[in-house]
């Protein structure tokens, strides 16, 4: 008997595969019932009918019965390269296709599938442009560096040499990178190819936006978690009828499948952002970027002013070509930066937030009507509240965490799991009723500045002042029409944002982050205090920085000094080569967790056991296991193996190996999470 036409199908969910179906009798595309990868099919799943995706058509015989296709679904194909991305998703990550698959598709996506693909819903697919920022008419004119970047990007695009190539366009804050992005856009909607730009941070959304509309007098859709339901059914609308020509979003923003790509834009690669950390797939949106490049053989660019080491030790090693602005775009020069020794303004003042040289420029800034932006990393009132009596730390009940005092929210909050709790009866410890608040956070420096400069607009941008949608915008709107002089913020104020008239900078707590056990904490501190650096005298040559630490010889802080990423990379370059840590090798963390603590330990050993065997053949080094730097976070506790391997292809085969050998103990109880490539080892 001759075997028959098996249909393999993808459903979103936690399913662990695709399933096989037969052919059925439907009404088909048009007038003919056409299977074929790509196209979007309804079939039986356990007791319903479900939407799926067919990924693979094969003439087989199975050996068990297969149940019928039910409906084709018209008017929608997508390529074969986006279901090869969700596989390599899949196979890189270690998370079920399945869950690549509804990461990718949201849920009301589904729901609303029937009427998409019918025509029903009647969306004006333009409506979702934003107010244009620049004038059609302004001289947006490449500088010379600008000019020559452009130009050593453009023959990609061309018919007979387009291929993949990626790029690390590594400019100073201030040097024009966004201009260089617009020309490239421009460029590449002339060739009849639609772009992608990637951004690390929605604040930054409405800034770019702006910027792409006026010069480009396109529509622009945009990507990301604050749209409401409408701007999100937009937006899949364009993407399913192919009318999207530019995408700006975040992270997710590489999933859609978006057709006829010819162009993706990564801006400030570095930014920790783009790692999905939280659930499965733990992707990376810049390295899946650089994938569906050679997929599609289409240029990638990464640009940032503090590139990550891996990515700047690829394009000094030939990987990616380097193309480098060195001066500003406005002509202006570079912040002076100055670090104040906080020890010594201890002994000169006490335990003021603000040293006397910030707060004598602050003064001075006010007095010209320019404005200013002070960095604290730090959210909440104070770091922590302890027990006047015995000194206990107050902690989170579901982790190892202290609790952080919020005078806005009048509660102690933990910042990893959300528990929140208005009022502290005695310590567990010593039965004290006396607390204090150790520490400054940014709601407490917002208060000290009221005080000394009472007649002063203070705006304080975090996440707890940002929750509400819109609010990120009315902040930064507010700030750019000059309508307060002091911008306030954790690291949301420093990423790309360009205000004419700020030419002071205060970086309140330097040190933030540089004891943090993990082999990155130096590159991040070096990244921030960079970044927020060059938000200063961006329009004029009175830029100056203040760098309030009480490590002031540290070497991350020593290099934002002078501005010297080279050296800076060269330093930490050969520390990463003496502990064999990236970019040298790929790192990965297993991670096992769960409520009961003897139980995850056992499992985690369980698993080193075997992993150890397959570790050895495949030139993996092991460290571990042990607890997490974060024993307990959000009810569970957190057991970890680290890996380094030379070959990504030798670390999945481990992996895997080892995997299909153990077999947790009531595996109901406890979770295993495997992480490529992560961006912090906490």
């Amino acid at each position: 008997m001759k075997p028959s036409l098996k249909v393999k199908v993808l459903f979103p969910g936690n399913l662990p595969e695709p399933f096989w179906y037969e052919e059925g009798a439907y009404a088909g595309i048009g007038n003919n019932a056409e299977l074929a990868i790509g196209y979007f099919v309804k079939a039986p799943l356990k007791s319903k009918i479900t939407v799926g995706l067919i990924v693979e058509l094969q003439t087989i015989d199975l050996p068990y019965k297969t149940k019928k296709i039910q409906e084709i679904l018209p008017g929608i194909r997508i390529s074969k390269e986006w279901i090869e991305m969700c596989f390599w998703l899949e196979k890189y990550y270690h998370t079920p296709v399945s869950k690549v698959f509804a990461t990718a598709f949201p849920k009301f996506v589904f729901k609303q599938l029937d009427k998409i693909l019918i025509g029903e819903t009647k969306e004006n697919l333009m409506s979702d442009s934003l107010p244009v920022g620049i004038s059609k008419e302004s001289s947006l004119v490449l500088n010379q560096e600008q000019q020559k970047a452009l130009d050593r990007i453009k023959p990609c695009f061309s018919a007979s040499e387009s291929s993949f190539k990626s790029f690390l366009l590594h400019g100073i804050t201030g040097s024009g990178k966004t201009l260089v992005y617009l020309h490239l856009v421009k460029h590449c909607l002339a060739m009849g190819k639609n772009a992608l730009v990637l951004l690390p941070e929605i604040a930054l959304t409405p800034q770019i936006v702006d910027s792409f509309e006026g010069f480009l007098d396109e529509s622009i859709f945009v990507f990301h978690s604050n749209l409401n339901t409408g701007q999100k059914r937009r937006v899949w609308n364009g993407i399913f009828t192919n009318k999207i020509r530019i995408l700006i979003g975040v992270r997710s923003a590489i999933l859609p499948p978006l057709s006829n790509l010819g162009l993706i834009v990564v801006d400030e690669e570095h930014d920790g952002s783009y790692k999905q950390s939280e659930g499965p797939p733990r992707y990376n949106a810049r390295d899946v970027a650089l994938f569906r490049g050679q997929q599609l053989k289409i240029p990638v660019v990464l640009g940032s002013a503090t590139p990550s080491l891996e990515t700047y030790y690829r394009a000094v090693s030939g990987k990616h070509t380097l193309i480098e602005l060195t001066s500003r775009a406005t002509k202006s020069s570079l912040p002076d930066i100055h670090v104040v020794d906080m020890r010594e303004q201890y002994e000169l003042q006490g335990r003021s937030p603000i040293s006397i040289p910030l707060r004598d420029a602050l003064t001075a800034c006010l007095a010209r009507d320019e404005q200013a932006i002070l960095l604290l990393n730090r959210r909440g009132y104070a770091k922590r509240k302890v027990c006047k009596t015995c000194g206990e730390i107050l902690q989170c009940p579901n982790c190892f965490v202290p609790l952080v005092p919020h005078k806005s929210k009048q509660a102690l909050v933990c910042h990893y799991c959300g528990f929140t709790s208005k009022t502290v009866s005695a310590c567990h410890k010593c039965k004290g009723r006396e607390f204090v608040d150790i520490g400054l956070a940014i709601e407490k420096l917002e208060e000290y500045l009221n005080q000394i400069f009472p007649t002063t607009k203070i705006l304080r941008m975090d996440s707890d002042s940002t929750s509400k949608i819109g609010s990120v915008q009315s902040i930064l709107e507010s700030f750019r029409k000059e309508e307060a002089n002091i911008l306030i913020g954790t690291q949301m104020v420093a990423k790309g944002h360009d205000f004419v008239r700020v030419n002071l900078v205060g970086i309140l707590d330097a040190d933030t982050g540089l004891g943090v056990p993990d082999f990155r904490a130096r590159e991040r501190a070096y990244q921030l205090v960079t970044q927020v650096a060059g938000r200063a005298g961006r329009h004029s040559d009175a830029g100056t920085v203040f760098i309030q630490s009480f490590d002031p010889e540290n070497p991350a802080l020593q290099a934002a000094l002078g501005y010297k990423y080279s050296d800076f990379y060269s330093e930490e370059l050969s520390k990463r080569k003496e502990l064999d840590y990236p970019p040298f090798r790929r790192l990965f963390k297993i991670e096992i967790s769960g409520s009961n603590e003897s139980l995850v330990v056992q499992q985690i050993n369980q698993l080193a056991v075997i992993l150890r065997e397959y570790a050895k053949r495949a030139d993996i080094i092991l460290l571990g296991p042990g607890f997490a730097v974060l024993k307990k976070l959000k009810r569970q506790y957190r057991c970890q193996i680290f890996g380094r391997g030379n070959s990504a292809g030798r670390i999945q085969w481990a992996l895997n190996q080892s995997l299909e050998v153990f077999k947790p103990q009531r595996k109901s109880t406890v979770r295993i999470t495997i992480d490529m490539d992560p961006v912090s080892v906490m």
